[in-house]
């Protein structure tokens, strides 16, 4: 039932397409509430892990970006231990599945997983995989069914999906909205069917060219988006309902949004990552400057700014930053229950990154700034070395994995980039990726800082400077007391498990590339006008077919973990 037309059989078309954040993920907490907290009693400087379920999102294993509404990242699953024996297989997909969505049960038990493939505006497709073979169910290219591509589509546009309670995979792709399910309803091995589509109206963009880059489904029941030119807006979180008069807007940028053209303004404040929200009704984005919160107001139900604070943006952007200045990282929210500290994670902009925590509600009355000039909403900022004392150079394009009072992070940055310094700005990401697969270049380094209410100060726990995980989303399991990301290992591509309590090394699988050539079945799906740069990472590192592309890692059905590849789907499941 695959529908490949003519153009999507040519796949890819241009690295430039490929190039999409992670940046780059829903609960299974029995809290059926959507506007009331969790009430629990926990000792103070307990931390609950799990988020409230936010009950407009899919009941599954893994419901949209970063999981959840919190972006958290992390997951009380079970999942893939030391002693498990381990298959790991490759689904070939024309794009790069960067979120891999799941759907609620089937009326039999089974579930899908669903996913936007990023691709050029002609080839991009929506993908629905069984999860139990891997393979695909449906391949729906929407140019290749009527839905002509947008004119103007961002690097980081389309990126991002979730799958809501009704089974509805929602797309922010562009400047329109889109949503999909079964041709026939409830049955798992139907056809993927267009339900709706909404065009956001000049006024919801900051001029022409402007493109969604971020999403979140609120616990309102509401979509929440982010443009790159610090849109923020509020829609009814079915497709179909969707109308001007239902949108309302919060602009950061104002009147300077006025006669801005196709290549934008770079004096703009500007948003690259995606968004969060609590059930609180908090929404949180993190713009090239400033960190925000914004809340729809009770007294008219407009969209406005609760607060806002600067952070250490840098002044120099490397090749693996995928947008524009600041932070590469979704906000993730830590801290689940009344009487924990509550707050939102994010990683900086400085030259040696910082981890930075800030108070997510009210700042404590007898809180003092961490430092002169900081803003007193900052709670921390810590260095994050990745167990180089010498370091004076770290970055990450990935969301921050929390859990608990905990923060995970993983290096990014090229031992080298000058071999790619001069390629233009789209080629020279997606060949950050790829090179991600040179042992001589990748970028090592992972560390866990966590924050200690009780001193209310960050520490680092551990680092583990010899693990690379080059640029992919990493995600853990509770239940294992695993991290996982998909690693590089001596030129070789595979799943990397980490020990959450010590940071040792605890699982490696190699990836199925390891054994399977796959270069003829990847390069297959370029044109001629790209195959060739593609090729020479190909022949210099053959697993370059399992590089995670800066795709998430998951944690899916059954124990098993997911993620992103080059151009395909990879499965890591207990045998």
């Amino acid at each position: 039932m695959i529908r490949l037309g003519m153009r999507a059989s040519a796949a890819f078309a241009t690295l430039a397409a490929l190039v999409l954040l992670a940046g780059a993920c829903s609960s299974d907490d029995e809290s059926a509430d959507a506007t009331d907290p969790t009430e629990v009693t926990e000792p103070a400087g307990a931390s609950s892990g799990e988020p409230p379920r936010n009950p407009y999102l899919a009941d599954s294993a893994w419901s949209g970006a970063h999981r959840s509404s919190y972006a958290q990242g992390s997951s009380d699953n079970p999942a893939l231990g030391p002693d498990d024996s381990v298959s790991a297989s490759r689904t070939t997909l024309p794009g790069v599945p960067v979120i891999v969505s799941f759907s609620p049960e089937y009326p039999d038990g089974s579930t899908v997983a669903w996913t936007s493939l990023s691709n050029t505006p002609d080839l991009r497709a929506i993908a629905k995989i069984d999860p139990d073979t891997g393979d695909p169910i449906d391949i729906f290219v929407p140019v290749d069914e009527g839905l002509e591509p947008p004119p103007d589509v961002a690097l980081l546009s389309g990126a991002y999906n979730m799958v809501d309670e009704n089974n509805h995979l929602i797309v922010g792709y562009s400047s329109r909205f889109e949503s999909y399910g079964d041709s026939e309803e409830r049955d798992p091995q139907s056809a993927i069917e267009l339900l709706d589509t909404y065009q956001l109206p000049d006024a919801a963009l900051c001029g022409t060219g402007d493109t969604i880059v971020g999403q979140v489904l609120t616990y309102d029941g509401d979509v929440a988006f982010a443009t790159e030119r610090g849109m923020i807006g509020l829609l009814p979180g079915d497709v179909a309902d969707m109308t001007d008069d239902s949108l309302r807007l919060l602009s950061l940028n104002g009147d300077r949004c006025s006669g801005i053209g196709v290549d934008g303004d770079h004096s703009v404040e500007s948003i690259t990552n995606n968004i969060a929200a609590d059930e609180d009704g908090g929404i949180y984005f993190v713009s090239n400057r400033q960190m925000y919160r914004a809340d729809e107001s009770e007294s008219d139900g407009e969209l406005k700014v609760t607060w806002s604070a600067p952070y250490e943006t840098g002044e120099t952007l490397s090749a693996v930053r995928l947008g524009g200045g600041g932070s590469g990282s979704t906000p993730s929210l830590m801290g689940t229950y009344e009487q924990e500290d509550q707050l939102v994670v994010i990683t900086d902009g400085q030259e040696l990154m910082h981890v930075t925590l800030f108070w997510r509600d009210e700042v404590p009355e007898d809180w003092e700034p961490i430092a002169a000039g900081k803003d007193p909403r900052i709670a921390c900022e810590a260095p994050v070395t990745f167990g180089d004392p010498d370091a004076v150079s770290t970055e990450t394009e990935q969301s921050v994995l929390v859990r608990d009072y905990s923060s995970v992070l993983v290096n990014n940055r090229l031992e080298n980039t000058e071999a790619i310094a001069d390629l233009v700005e789209q080629i020279q990401k997606g060949s950050a990726a790829l090179s991600g697969g040179d042992p001589d270049l990748a970028p090592s380094g992972i560390e866990r800082i966590d924050w200690d209410p009780e001193t209310r100060t960050c520490e680092t726990v551990w680092a583990n400077p010899d693990l690379a995980i080059p640029n992919g989303v990493p995600t853990m399991s509770s239940d294992s007391d695993l991290v996982y990301g998909i690693g590089l290992r001596d030129g070789t591509w595979g799943l990397t498990g980490v020990d959450f309590a010590s940071g040792e090394d605890a699982l490696w699988v190699a990836g199925p590339g390891s054994t399977d050539n796959c270069a003829d079945e990847q390069l297959a799906q370029f044109p001629d006008a790209t195959s060739g740069l593609f090729k020479q990472y190909f022949d210099e590192f053959p697993t370059s077919c399992d590089n995670s592309f800066y795709a998430a890692t998951e944690v899916g059905p059954d124990g098993a973990i997911y993620t992103g590849l080059f151009g395909a789907l990879g499965i890591y499941r207990p045998e």
